[in-house]
Protein backbone atom coordinates (compact mmCIF):
# COMPACT_ATOMS: atom_id res chain seq x y z
CA UNK A 1 0.00 0.00 0.00
CA UNK A 2 2.89 2.37 0.70
CA UNK A 3 4.22 1.70 -2.78
CA UNK A 4 0.79 2.50 -4.22
CA UNK A 5 0.84 5.79 -2.29
CA UNK A 6 4.18 6.71 -3.84
CA UNK A 7 3.03 5.87 -7.35
CA UNK A 8 -0.20 7.85 -6.93
CA UNK A 9 1.82 10.77 -5.58
CA UNK A 10 4.05 10.68 -8.65
CA UNK A 11 1.04 10.66 -10.98
CA UNK A 12 -0.50 13.61 -9.13
CA UNK A 13 2.76 15.56 -9.33
CA UNK A 14 3.30 14.88 -13.02
CA UNK A 15 -0.31 15.74 -13.88
CA UNK A 16 -0.12 19.04 -11.98
CA UNK A 17 3.30 20.15 -13.24
CA UNK A 18 2.78 19.13 -16.87
CA UNK A 19 -0.98 19.53 -17.43
CA UNK A 20 -0.61 19.45 -21.21
CA UNK A 21 0.53 15.83 -21.01
CA UNK A 22 -2.57 14.55 -19.19
CA UNK A 23 -3.69 12.57 -22.22
CA UNK A 24 -0.65 10.31 -21.92
CA UNK A 25 -2.12 8.97 -18.69
CA UNK A 26 -5.48 8.65 -20.44
CA UNK A 27 -3.92 6.68 -23.31
CA UNK A 28 -2.27 4.31 -20.85
CA UNK A 29 -5.64 3.53 -19.19
CA UNK A 30 -4.48 4.74 -15.79
CA UNK A 31 -7.88 6.02 -14.67
CA UNK A 32 -9.52 2.70 -13.85
CA UNK A 33 -6.66 1.37 -11.67
CA UNK A 34 -6.75 4.60 -9.65
CA UNK A 35 -10.51 4.44 -9.22
CA UNK A 36 -10.28 0.74 -8.30
CA UNK A 37 -8.13 1.66 -5.31
CA UNK A 38 -10.77 4.15 -4.16
CA UNK A 39 -13.56 1.63 -4.69
CA UNK A 40 -11.78 -0.95 -2.58
CA UNK A 41 -11.00 1.49 0.23
CA UNK A 42 -14.34 3.31 0.39
CA UNK A 43 -17.14 1.00 -0.74
CA UNK A 44 -18.64 -1.67 1.50
CA UNK A 45 -18.84 -5.43 1.00
CA UNK A 46 -22.31 -5.39 -0.55
CA UNK A 47 -21.06 -3.11 -3.28
CA UNK A 48 -18.22 -5.47 -4.08
CA UNK A 49 -20.70 -8.31 -4.55
CA UNK A 50 -22.21 -6.49 -7.48
CA UNK A 51 -18.92 -6.42 -9.35
CA UNK A 52 -18.76 -8.93 -12.14
CA UNK A 53 -15.81 -10.86 -13.50
CA UNK A 54 -15.36 -13.02 -16.56
CA UNK A 55 -14.67 -16.73 -16.18
CA UNK A 56 -11.57 -16.69 -18.33
CA UNK A 57 -8.16 -17.86 -17.30
CA UNK A 58 -6.84 -14.39 -18.02
CA UNK A 59 -9.21 -12.91 -15.46
CA UNK A 60 -8.12 -15.53 -12.93
CA UNK A 61 -4.49 -14.57 -13.35
CA UNK A 62 -5.18 -10.83 -13.22
CA UNK A 63 -7.52 -10.79 -10.25
CA UNK A 64 -6.38 -13.82 -8.25
CA UNK A 65 -9.88 -15.25 -8.08
CA UNK A 66 -10.30 -18.39 -5.96
CA UNK A 67 -10.68 -21.67 -7.77
CA UNK A 68 -13.12 -24.27 -6.46
CA UNK A 69 -14.09 -27.71 -7.64
CA UNK A 70 -11.35 -29.97 -6.32
CA UNK A 71 -13.33 -33.12 -7.11
CA UNK A 72 -13.29 -32.29 -10.81
CA UNK A 73 -9.60 -31.55 -10.59
CA UNK A 74 -8.89 -34.85 -8.88
CA UNK A 75 -10.77 -36.68 -11.59
CA UNK A 76 -8.61 -35.08 -14.28
CA UNK A 77 -5.24 -35.26 -12.50
CA UNK A 78 -5.38 -38.47 -10.56
CA UNK A 79 -4.47 -39.07 -6.90
CA UNK A 80 -0.70 -38.81 -7.25
CA UNK A 81 -0.81 -35.52 -9.10
CA UNK A 82 -3.46 -34.22 -6.70
CA UNK A 83 -1.25 -35.09 -3.77
CA UNK A 84 1.65 -33.17 -5.25
CA UNK A 85 -0.67 -30.29 -6.21
CA UNK A 86 -1.31 -29.71 -2.52
CA UNK A 87 2.19 -28.34 -2.15
CA UNK A 88 4.23 -26.05 -4.30
CA UNK A 89 7.97 -25.98 -3.87
CA UNK A 90 7.67 -27.62 -0.48
CA UNK A 91 5.00 -25.32 1.00
CA UNK A 92 1.20 -25.69 1.25
CA UNK A 93 -0.99 -24.20 -1.44
CA UNK A 94 -2.84 -21.42 0.40
CA UNK A 95 -4.49 -19.25 -2.19
CA UNK A 96 -5.86 -19.14 -5.69
CA UNK A 97 -2.61 -17.92 -7.21
CA UNK A 98 -0.74 -20.94 -5.79
CA UNK A 99 -3.47 -23.22 -7.11
CA UNK A 100 -3.23 -21.75 -10.57
CA UNK A 101 0.59 -21.78 -10.50
CA UNK A 102 0.71 -25.40 -9.40
CA UNK A 103 -1.85 -26.35 -12.00
CA UNK A 104 0.14 -24.64 -14.73
CA UNK A 105 3.42 -26.16 -13.52
CA UNK A 106 2.08 -29.69 -13.67
CA UNK A 107 0.59 -29.15 -17.05
CA UNK A 108 3.61 -27.63 -18.72
CA UNK A 109 5.99 -30.12 -17.12
CA UNK A 110 4.19 -32.79 -19.09
CA UNK A 111 2.95 -34.70 -16.03
CA UNK A 112 -0.64 -35.09 -17.15
CA UNK A 113 -2.01 -38.09 -18.92
CA UNK A 114 -1.31 -38.75 -22.52
CA UNK A 115 -2.29 -35.43 -23.99
CA UNK A 116 1.18 -33.97 -23.87
CA UNK A 117 3.38 -36.68 -22.36
CA UNK A 118 6.66 -37.18 -24.18
CA UNK A 119 9.76 -39.12 -23.20
CA UNK A 120 12.02 -36.10 -23.14
CA UNK A 121 9.26 -33.56 -22.26
CA UNK A 122 10.46 -31.41 -25.13
CA UNK A 123 7.98 -28.65 -25.96
CA UNK A 124 7.39 -27.93 -29.57
CA UNK A 125 5.20 -25.03 -30.64
CA UNK A 126 2.46 -27.53 -31.50
CA UNK A 127 2.45 -29.18 -28.07
CA UNK A 128 2.49 -25.78 -26.40
CA UNK A 129 -0.56 -24.74 -28.39
CA UNK A 130 -2.37 -27.95 -27.46
CA UNK A 131 -1.56 -27.46 -23.81
CA UNK A 132 -2.77 -23.87 -23.78
CA UNK A 133 -6.02 -24.87 -25.46
CA UNK A 134 -6.52 -27.72 -23.01
CA UNK A 135 -5.73 -25.42 -20.09
CA UNK A 136 -8.36 -22.95 -21.24
CA UNK A 137 -10.90 -25.72 -21.68
CA UNK A 138 -10.07 -27.12 -18.28
CA UNK A 139 -10.66 -23.74 -16.65
CA UNK A 140 -14.29 -23.80 -17.81
CA UNK A 141 -15.03 -26.69 -15.42
CA UNK A 142 -14.33 -24.49 -12.40
CA UNK A 143 -16.56 -21.95 -10.74
CA UNK A 144 -15.01 -18.70 -9.57
CA UNK A 145 -15.96 -17.37 -6.16
CA UNK A 146 -15.26 -13.63 -6.19
CA UNK A 147 -16.53 -12.41 -2.80
CA UNK A 148 -14.43 -14.76 -0.68
CA UNK A 149 -11.20 -13.67 -2.29
CA UNK A 150 -12.14 -9.99 -2.06
CA UNK A 151 -12.95 -10.44 1.59
CA UNK A 152 -9.58 -12.08 2.15
CA UNK A 153 -7.82 -9.23 0.40
CA UNK A 154 -9.87 -6.71 2.34
CA UNK A 155 -8.89 -8.31 5.65
CA UNK A 156 -5.24 -8.04 4.67
CA UNK A 157 -5.60 -4.38 3.72
CA UNK A 158 -7.55 -3.61 6.89
CA UNK A 159 -4.48 -4.61 8.89
CA UNK A 160 -2.58 -1.72 7.32
CA UNK A 161 -1.80 1.38 9.32
CA UNK A 162 -4.82 3.80 9.26
CA UNK A 163 -2.57 6.71 8.35
CA UNK A 164 -1.25 4.78 5.36
CA UNK A 165 -4.79 4.08 4.18
CA UNK A 166 -5.74 7.76 4.56
CA UNK A 167 -2.62 8.76 2.67
CA UNK A 168 -3.52 6.34 -0.13
CA UNK A 169 -6.99 7.87 -0.43
CA UNK A 170 -5.51 11.36 -0.48
CA UNK A 171 -2.85 10.60 -3.08
CA UNK A 172 -5.19 8.68 -5.40
CA UNK A 173 -7.87 11.38 -5.20
CA UNK A 174 -5.24 14.06 -5.75
CA UNK A 175 -4.09 12.24 -8.88
CA UNK A 176 -7.66 12.03 -10.20
CA UNK A 177 -8.22 15.70 -9.37
CA UNK A 178 -5.13 16.85 -11.26
CA UNK A 179 -5.87 14.59 -14.21
CA UNK A 180 -9.47 15.85 -14.49
CA UNK A 181 -8.51 19.52 -14.36
CA UNK A 182 -9.52 21.24 -17.62
CA UNK A 183 -9.76 17.85 -19.35
CA UNK A 184 -13.17 16.74 -20.58
CA UNK A 185 -12.05 13.33 -21.86
CA UNK A 186 -10.44 12.26 -18.60
CA UNK A 187 -13.37 13.63 -16.61
CA UNK A 188 -15.74 11.57 -18.74
CA UNK A 189 -13.60 8.48 -18.20
CA UNK A 190 -13.67 9.05 -14.44
CA UNK A 191 -17.46 9.41 -14.36
CA UNK A 192 -17.85 6.15 -16.29
CA UNK A 193 -16.54 4.37 -13.20
CA UNK A 194 -17.78 4.37 -9.60
CA UNK A 195 -15.60 7.37 -8.80
CA UNK A 196 -18.42 9.81 -8.01
CA UNK A 197 -19.97 7.40 -5.50
CA UNK A 198 -16.57 6.95 -3.84
CA UNK A 199 -15.98 10.70 -3.72
CA UNK A 200 -19.41 11.27 -2.18
CA UNK A 201 -18.63 8.74 0.55
CA UNK A 202 -15.27 10.35 1.20
CA UNK A 203 -16.88 13.78 1.55
CA UNK A 204 -19.35 12.29 4.02
CA UNK A 205 -17.02 10.17 6.15
CA UNK A 206 -13.55 11.71 5.90
CA UNK A 207 -12.23 14.88 7.51
CA UNK A 208 -9.35 17.26 6.93
CA UNK A 209 -7.27 17.14 3.78
CA UNK A 210 -8.82 13.90 2.50
CA UNK A 211 -12.31 15.39 2.58
CA UNK A 212 -11.10 18.60 0.94
CA UNK A 213 -9.30 16.86 -1.93
CA UNK A 214 -12.44 14.80 -2.59
CA UNK A 215 -14.45 18.03 -2.88
CA UNK A 216 -11.83 19.53 -5.18
CA UNK A 217 -11.92 16.44 -7.39
CA UNK A 218 -15.69 16.75 -7.76
CA UNK A 219 -15.26 20.45 -8.52
CA UNK A 220 -12.80 19.75 -11.34
CA UNK A 221 -15.11 17.15 -12.88
CA UNK A 222 -18.07 19.54 -12.62
CA UNK A 223 -15.98 22.32 -14.16
CA UNK A 224 -15.27 20.09 -17.15
CA UNK A 225 -18.96 19.16 -17.34
CA UNK A 226 -19.90 22.83 -17.45
CA UNK A 227 -18.08 23.13 -20.77
CA UNK A 228 -19.38 19.88 -22.23
CA UNK A 229 -23.15 19.30 -22.47
CA UNK A 230 -22.80 15.58 -23.17
CA UNK A 231 -20.68 14.98 -20.08
CA UNK A 232 -23.05 17.11 -18.01
CA UNK A 233 -26.09 15.10 -19.09
CA UNK A 234 -24.34 11.76 -18.62
CA UNK A 235 -22.62 12.27 -15.26
CA UNK A 236 -24.89 14.72 -13.42
CA UNK A 237 -28.44 13.92 -14.46
CA UNK A 238 -30.71 14.33 -11.47
CA UNK A 239 -32.04 10.75 -11.49
CA UNK A 240 -28.51 9.38 -11.20
CA UNK A 241 -27.63 7.77 -7.88
CA UNK A 242 -24.08 9.11 -8.03
CA UNK A 243 -25.21 12.65 -8.87
CA UNK A 244 -27.75 12.63 -6.02
CA UNK A 245 -25.15 11.41 -3.54
CA UNK A 246 -22.64 14.07 -4.58
CA UNK A 247 -25.25 16.85 -4.54
CA UNK A 248 -26.47 15.83 -1.09
CA UNK A 249 -22.96 16.01 0.35
CA UNK A 250 -22.19 19.34 -1.31
CA UNK A 251 -25.34 20.93 0.09
CA UNK A 252 -24.58 19.47 3.52
CA UNK A 253 -21.14 21.08 3.50
CA UNK A 254 -22.53 24.43 2.33
CA UNK A 255 -25.09 24.44 5.14
CA UNK A 256 -22.93 23.10 7.97
CA UNK A 257 -19.30 23.00 6.85
CA UNK A 258 -16.39 25.36 7.34
CA UNK A 259 -15.96 28.38 5.08
CA UNK A 260 -12.85 27.03 3.34
CA UNK A 261 -14.86 23.97 2.22
CA UNK A 262 -17.91 26.03 1.26
CA UNK A 263 -16.13 27.88 -1.54
CA UNK A 264 -15.37 24.83 -3.75
CA UNK A 265 -18.80 23.35 -2.96
CA UNK A 266 -20.60 26.54 -4.02
CA UNK A 267 -18.45 26.73 -7.15
CA UNK A 268 -19.35 23.14 -8.03
CA UNK A 269 -23.07 23.88 -7.73
CA UNK A 270 -22.61 26.85 -10.04
CA UNK A 271 -20.88 24.68 -12.65
CA UNK A 272 -23.92 22.41 -12.65
CA UNK A 273 -26.49 25.23 -12.81
CA UNK A 274 -27.89 24.08 -16.15
CA UNK A 275 -28.70 20.61 -14.81
CA UNK A 276 -31.24 21.75 -12.18
CA UNK A 277 -34.95 21.85 -13.04
CA UNK A 278 -37.14 24.81 -12.09
CA UNK A 279 -38.69 22.89 -9.18
CA UNK A 280 -35.27 22.40 -7.55
CA UNK A 281 -35.60 25.52 -5.40
CA UNK A 282 -33.73 24.25 -2.34
CA UNK A 283 -30.36 24.51 -4.07
CA UNK A 284 -30.96 28.15 -5.01
CA UNK A 285 -32.27 29.02 -1.56
CA UNK A 286 -29.10 27.64 0.05
CA UNK A 287 -26.92 29.70 -2.29
CA UNK A 288 -28.96 32.84 -1.62
CA UNK A 289 -28.45 32.32 2.10
CA UNK A 290 -24.67 32.28 1.52
CA UNK A 291 -24.88 35.76 -0.02
CA UNK A 292 -25.16 36.96 3.57
CA UNK A 293 -22.09 35.01 4.74
CA UNK A 294 -19.72 37.13 6.81
CA UNK A 295 -16.79 35.68 4.87
CA UNK A 296 -16.91 37.66 1.66
CA UNK A 297 -15.06 34.96 -0.29
CA UNK A 298 -18.08 32.70 0.21
CA UNK A 299 -20.55 35.48 -0.63
CA UNK A 300 -18.54 36.30 -3.75
CA UNK A 301 -18.59 32.69 -4.95
CA UNK A 302 -22.32 32.48 -4.24
CA UNK A 303 -22.87 35.55 -6.44
CA UNK A 304 -20.88 34.02 -9.28
CA UNK A 305 -22.71 30.70 -9.01
CA UNK A 306 -26.16 32.33 -8.96
CA UNK A 307 -25.22 34.28 -12.09
CA UNK A 308 -25.01 30.96 -13.93
CA UNK A 309 -28.57 30.14 -12.91
CA UNK A 310 -29.94 33.39 -14.39
CA UNK A 311 -27.65 33.88 -17.38
CA UNK A 312 -29.47 33.81 -20.71
CA UNK A 313 -27.59 30.67 -21.72
CA UNK A 314 -29.61 28.86 -19.04
CA UNK A 315 -32.93 27.82 -20.55
CA UNK A 316 -34.70 28.29 -17.19
CA UNK A 317 -33.15 31.69 -16.36
CA UNK A 318 -36.55 33.39 -15.84
CA UNK A 319 -37.83 30.67 -13.49
CA UNK A 320 -34.58 30.68 -11.54
CA UNK A 321 -34.66 34.47 -11.34
CA UNK A 322 -38.04 34.35 -9.64
CA UNK A 323 -36.79 31.75 -7.15
CA UNK A 324 -33.76 33.90 -6.31
CA UNK A 325 -35.89 37.02 -5.81
CA UNK A 326 -38.44 35.16 -3.68
CA UNK A 327 -35.61 33.81 -1.49
CA UNK A 328 -34.69 37.34 -0.35
CA UNK A 329 -31.55 37.91 -2.37
CA UNK A 330 -32.01 41.66 -3.00
CA UNK A 331 -31.25 42.63 0.59
CA UNK A 332 -27.91 40.76 0.48
CA UNK A 333 -27.00 42.09 -2.95
CA UNK A 334 -27.67 45.70 -1.98
CA UNK A 335 -25.35 45.26 0.99
CA UNK A 336 -22.57 43.70 -1.10
CA UNK A 337 -22.79 46.47 -3.72
CA UNK A 338 -22.34 49.10 -1.00
CA UNK A 339 -18.99 47.59 0.07
CA UNK A 340 -15.63 48.85 -1.10
CA UNK A 341 -13.70 46.78 -3.61
CA UNK A 342 -14.73 45.78 -7.10
CA UNK A 343 -13.93 42.11 -6.34
CA UNK A 344 -17.11 41.94 -4.27
CA UNK A 345 -19.12 44.69 -5.94
CA UNK A 346 -18.85 43.52 -9.54
CA UNK A 347 -20.29 39.97 -9.19
CA UNK A 348 -23.10 41.24 -6.95
CA UNK A 349 -23.93 44.09 -9.33
CA UNK A 350 -23.94 41.75 -12.33
CA UNK A 351 -26.34 39.35 -10.59
CA UNK A 352 -28.65 42.21 -9.58
CA UNK A 353 -28.70 43.50 -13.16
CA UNK A 354 -29.57 40.07 -14.53
CA UNK A 355 -32.48 39.79 -12.11
CA UNK A 356 -33.76 43.27 -13.03
CA UNK A 357 -33.54 42.49 -16.74
CA UNK A 358 -35.48 39.22 -16.48
CA UNK A 359 -38.16 40.19 -13.94
CA UNK A 360 -38.37 44.00 -13.67
CA UNK A 361 -42.02 43.73 -12.60
CA UNK A 362 -41.22 41.93 -9.35
CA UNK A 363 -42.48 43.83 -6.30
CA UNK A 364 -39.22 43.54 -4.40
CA UNK A 365 -37.48 46.03 -6.71
CA UNK A 366 -39.96 48.74 -5.77
CA UNK A 367 -39.82 47.86 -2.08
CA UNK A 368 -36.02 47.96 -1.88
CA UNK A 369 -35.65 51.05 -4.08
CA UNK A 370 -33.35 49.11 -6.37
CA UNK A 371 -33.61 51.64 -9.20
CA UNK A 372 -32.27 54.41 -6.97
CA UNK A 373 -29.34 52.23 -5.91
CA UNK A 374 -28.46 51.29 -9.48
CA UNK A 375 -28.49 54.92 -10.58
CA UNK A 376 -26.14 55.78 -7.74
CA UNK A 377 -23.81 52.95 -8.71
CA UNK A 378 -23.78 54.16 -12.32
CA UNK A 379 -21.65 57.14 -11.20
CA UNK A 380 -18.99 55.03 -9.47
CA UNK A 381 -15.83 53.51 -10.88
CA UNK A 382 -17.44 50.04 -11.01
CA UNK A 383 -19.90 51.23 -13.66
CA UNK A 384 -17.00 52.24 -15.88
CA UNK A 385 -15.91 48.64 -16.30
CA UNK A 386 -16.87 47.25 -19.68
CA UNK A 387 -18.21 44.03 -18.15
CA UNK A 388 -20.73 45.93 -15.99
CA UNK A 389 -21.71 48.97 -18.07
CA UNK A 390 -24.04 47.32 -20.59
CA UNK A 391 -25.87 45.20 -18.00
CA UNK A 392 -26.28 48.21 -15.71
CA UNK A 393 -27.78 50.39 -18.46
CA UNK A 394 -30.19 47.63 -19.50
CA UNK A 395 -31.30 46.99 -15.90
CA UNK A 396 -31.98 50.71 -15.27
CA UNK A 397 -33.98 50.96 -18.47
CA UNK A 398 -36.13 47.95 -17.62
CA UNK A 399 -36.85 49.14 -14.08
CA UNK A 400 -37.70 52.67 -15.27
CA UNK A 401 -40.07 51.25 -17.87
CA UNK A 402 -42.04 49.15 -15.40
CA UNK A 403 -42.00 51.54 -12.46
CA UNK A 404 -43.17 54.46 -14.60
CA UNK A 405 -46.15 52.45 -15.77
CA UNK A 406 -44.90 52.29 -19.35
CA UNK A 407 -45.40 48.53 -19.50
Amino acid sequence: MKLQCKVAWMVAKMASQVPNEQNYFFDENLIRPLVSLLVFETMDRNTHKTLRTSNTMHSVVRSGVALTGSSDMEGKLGKSEMKTMKSLNGRPVQDSWDTYSAYSQFYFDGKWDGLCRSPEHIFTQETKTKKIRHLRGFSDSFSFHVPSNLELLKRVRESEDPETKRDLKFQVTSALCNLAKDNVEISRKITETKALICLAQMIEKEVGDVQKIAILAVMEIASAAERDAELRRFAFKMNSRAAKAVLHQLLRIIENGSDDLKVPCVKTIGCLARTFPAKETKVIEILVHELGNSEYCVALEASVSLQKFVHQSNFLHVEHSKTILDAGSIHHLMHLISLDGKEVQLPSLTLLCYLAEHLPSHDVFMEMETLKTLKAVSHTHVAQLQSAREDLIMAIQQLELYQSGGH
